[in-house]
Parts: C-alpha cells; sequence; structure tokens
C-alpha cells in the first residue's frame, strides 16, 4: 500500500488536499473534478488490485467509525455506528473478571467521546447508556464510569508495575488477587481466558513430524541389553527441532568413555550399565513455547514416573513442587 501511494501520487495532475491510510481503508478530500482521474490513477497500478469510491453525502461521509463532516470550511468528527451494528460488547454477567468486564465499558466510553467533537458529547453519552444497558451495565456503574471520562488522568512513572498473565477460574482467581501472595506494589495480576477460537477450530495444517518439532518435553525409554531389559525412561526438553536433540544424545553416549564430557543422565545411565536407549519409540508428552514453563512441565513429567523407573538426576527436579504432577496427566470426564 506505500509503494501504490507513493506511486500513484506521483502520477496525479491534481493531488489531494488530505490523504490517509488505515490498511486498505483510504480517506481522501480532492477536488470534485479530480475524482475520477484519482480513481483511474489507483485502479492502474496493478490489474489485482481494485478500488471502490464512496463520494460525501450532504457534506458528510463515514470513514472507519467516525463520521467526517465538512461545515464552514472546517472539519468536524462524530463517532459513527453502521446500521447493522448489534451494540453488544461483554456482559455484565459474563464469566470474566470485574475487572475485565469493567474496562470493556470504560473503553467503549473512551473511544466513542475521544473520537467525536465536544459538542456531539451529549448525544454520544445516551447512545453509551443505551449500549451498555442493554449490556446488563448496572445504572450507577455507567454514571460512573461517564462521568470518570471528564477527570483528568496523570501518570505517576514511580508507580509503573509488572504484569503477569493468569488464566481465570471464577472465584479462585479473586481469591488469589486478594492476597498477600504477591507484592502488589510491583506486580498486577492479568487474567485470561483459555477458551478461545484456536480451540473450536480443527486444526487443518498437515501434522508436523515427530523429527521436525521443537520446544517439547520428550522421553526416552531404555532397552537394556538382550540379557538385561531395562525399561527405565529418561525424560528432556529441547527448544531445537528434537532430531537435533537426539543427535546429541546419540553423540553422548558414543563419547561416553570420556571423562571430560558434561553427560546427562541418560548417557551417565548408558556408561555405567552398558545399555542402549530405544531412540526409535522416542514419546513428546507436551509442547511449551515458554522457556520458563518448558522447564515447570519437565519436573513435573519427571516427578510423574515411579522412582524405580526414573533415570533423570535427582537435581532436575530440585524446583518442582510434587504436588503439581497431576497437572500434566489427561482427564476424561465420565458423563
Amino acid at each position: 500500500m506505500e509503494k501504490l501511494l507513493d506511486t500513484c501520487m506521483e502520477k496525479l495532475k491534481t493531488k489531494p488536499v488530505i490523504l490517509t491510510k488505515y490498511v486498505d481503508d483510504l480517506f481522501m478530500i480532492v477536488g470534485e473534478n479530480a475524482i475520477q482521474e484519482t480513481l483511474t490513477t489507483f485502479n492502474n497500478f496493478n490489474k489485482n488490485i481494485k478500488f471502490t469510491i464512496e463520494k460525501e453525502h450532504n457534506g458528510s461521509i463515514p470513514y472507519l467509525d467516525t463520521l467526517v463532516m465538512r461545515k464552514d470550511n472546517k472539519i468536524e468528527m462524530n463517532w459513527y455506528q453502521k446500521p447493522t451494528a448489534s451494540s453488544r460488547i461483554l456482559n455484565f454477567h459474563s464469566k470474566h473478571p470485574k475487572q475485565m468486564i469493567i474496562n470493556t465499558g470504560r473503553n467503549l466510553i473512551n473511544r466513542i467521546l475521544n473520537i467525536s467533537d465536544h459538542k456531539f458529547h451529549e448525544n454520544n453519552k445516551n447512545k453509551i447508556r443505551k449500549i451498555l444497558s442493554k449490556n446488563c451495565f448496572p445504572k450507577l456503574l455507567i454514571e460512573k464510569l461517564i462521568n470518570e471520562y471528564n477527570i483528568p488522568k496523570s501518570k505517576d512513572k514511580s508507580q509503573e508495575k509488572y504484569y503477569k498473565s493468569m488464566i481465570y477460574i471464577p472465584g479462585l482467581s479473586e481469591r488469589f488477587q486478594n492476597s498477600d501472595l504477591y507484592d502488589k506494589d510491583k506486580l498486577q495480576i492479568a487474567t485470561r481466558t483459555n477458551n478461545t477460537l484456536k480451540s473450536l477450530f480443527t486444526n487443518t495444517k498437515s501434522r508436523i513430524p515427530l523429527s521436525e518439532r521443537h520446544n517439547v518435553i520428550y522421553s526416552i525409554e531404555c532397552d537394556g541389553t538382550k540379557d538385561d531389559k531395562c525399561g527405565k525412561i529418561y525424560v528432556g526438553t529441547t527448544k531445537n527441532k528434537l532430531k537435533t536433540r537426539i543427535s546429541g544424545h546419540k553423540s553422548d553416549i558414543k563419547l561416553r568413555s570420556q571423562n571430560n564430557i558434561q553427560k546427562t543422565a541418560l548417557a551417565e545411565h548408558c556408561k555405567l550399565n552398558n545399555h542402549i536407549p530405544n531412540f526409535d519409540k522416542i514419546r513428546v508428552l507436551q509442547a511449551e513455547n515458554n522457556y520458563n514453563r518448558r522447564l515447570t512441565l519437565e519436573m513435573l513429567h519427571i516427578n510423574n514416573i515411579p522412582t524405580n523407573k526414573k533415570i533423570n538426576y535427582k537435581s532436575d527436579t530440585d524446583n518442582a513442587a510434587y504436588c503439581y504432577r497431576h497437572l500434566t496427566k489427561k482427564r476424561s470426564c465420565n458423563t
């Protein structure tokens, strides 16, 4: 779009007074006799890109969610809502944190009043009251939020906080936020939902081969030897492709006789017992892109393995609370 605008602007004989862009929506002020020339120039840029045009009507034209009006050689702005708009926002009784619901109403008010000139504010406030009422916001809260818009806001940089994300669980999240388990002067909890569009749709992409996956927690079972069956399990994690990490394990085992290399628990186990792991039956236990969460999940998966079948070092789980190990297990609901 930037290239299109730069190229077409050079070709126009009559330049527009104003030209603004939001993604592929253009707003332009140009003389009436130059409208057709402008449209033709833009449509000749590329045969696959075709523009349509909407002219002002009675001195006004909608652009995105604003109504731009030309009056007495001045431009006035008002909030614009399409006739098909449902006025539906987050319902006040929805299972979301109350602060998130309140902020939805607050942001609606700020957006409407910020983009409209002051002369339209009273009429827009009445529209806001109707929208919020349809979404079950209490009347007293609506008035409180509208009145807050007129209060000057000052930001004290010394009071800036760090934010941490947490999945919202009704009742539990509120108790945690009201507890003394974290420093509220330095940390702010931002709740989120795990009920997303991604969880509703089937993944149509082809499955990535096991060896090509990365950011995973995996397990390797040791076959032992012909005369000494082992069956012990090693759990590891890697941000690289799984095949790259497995190549590293194979190299460690090949060099296990050398004492100058830092060995994994798997390589140490194979050195002491002269065992061979089964690299053909590697399991991916879980995928996690976040580094810290991936390390935590690795420790929990190690804790899930019975002690007599565990290859990992004890130090591999020093920072994991054993009581949370069940979080890695899949649960099925009986209906």
